[in-house]
């Protein structure tokens, strides 16, 4: 049997809060206190105008415009009305291409710089091994125990509210498994699901990636449970999402205004 490693850093996907200070703080105020409310707001703007199409047009040339003077120092941040219109396309990949994670929050869409280096390997959500690999009942998982404790606590693991709600939300993934076992990995409008989860999201229920400098595709969220459930029954392909590129990785491949 294969051995597959497990994911003990964020075991359940709950990511730990990250300090601020410094230098990291100080960019990361930038850039989401002053770059990405500019960004959307010139979004907006340009869409009112001149529609959405081409307003993504001319922030794509923009955008291009100043890369080749500032380079490393350059972001392109959509705004979520242009950005639901590039995340609307669905890209199919084999699930073994994707072996790196990075989570990062709401992020621009090209970015320069050195953010995928931070990136880790990806490793099996500890759930799917337990429950799909080791054959463990769901009552018996690590995963299980901690959300119950979290009841115990006071607080809400994800959107269950008492213990028949962490019950059914074992069952729907063992019916995930099982569906995508006899039927193949599906994307949400196969299975006629809303892209989005709410009306807040700004990103789609799929399994949402970034693509490094050098073309590889860096897991950022939504899907921990299906993507470790695709590997581990070797499913061939599967839909994802890309919501941010590297601009070493578009400068190398493609022109900008190609996208």
């Amino acid at each position: 049997m294969t051995n597959f490693k497990k994911n003990v850093d964020h075991p359940f996907g709950l990511k730990r809060p990250q300090s601020i200070s410094g230098k990291r703080g100080l960019q990361r105020f930038i850039r989401m206190r002053i770059n990405r409310p500019l960004g959307e707001f010139i979004s907006y703007f340009l869409t009112s105008f001149l529609g959405a199409k081409n307003a993504l047009k001319v922030k794509l040339f923009l955008f291009s415009f100043r890369f080749k003077l500032f380079g490393i120092d350059s972001s392109l941040w959509l705004g979520r009305g242009l950005g639901k219109m590039l995340y609307s396309k669905i890209l199919w990949v084999n699930p073994n291409d994707i072996n790196f994670v990075i989570k990062e929050g709401i992020v621009p869409y090209i970015e320069s710089g050195d953010w995928d280096l931070k990136a880790s390997e990806f490793k099996l959500h500890p759930t799917v091994i337990d429950m799909f690999v080791d054959n463990k009942e769901y009552t018996e998982t690590q995963q299980y125990k901690y959300m119950i404790s979290m009841l115990n606590s006071g607080k809400q693991p994800y959107w269950c509210k008492n213990i028949k709600d962490i019950d059914q939300y074992f069952i729907d993934l063992q019916g995930a498994y099982n569906g995508i076992k006899i039927e193949g990995y599906k994307d949400q409008s196969m299975l006629k699901q809303p892209d989005y989860q709410s009306l807040n999201e700004h990103y789609p229920n799929e399994i949402i990636v970034s693509v490094d400098r050098k073309g590889n595709y860096l897991h950022e969220r939504g899907g921990s449970h299906r993507l470790s459930i695709a590997k581990v029954l070797n499913i061939s392909r599967i839909p994802i999402v890309v919501i941010r590129l590297h601009s070493n990785c578009i400068n190398n491949k493609q022109n900008i205004m190609q996208l």
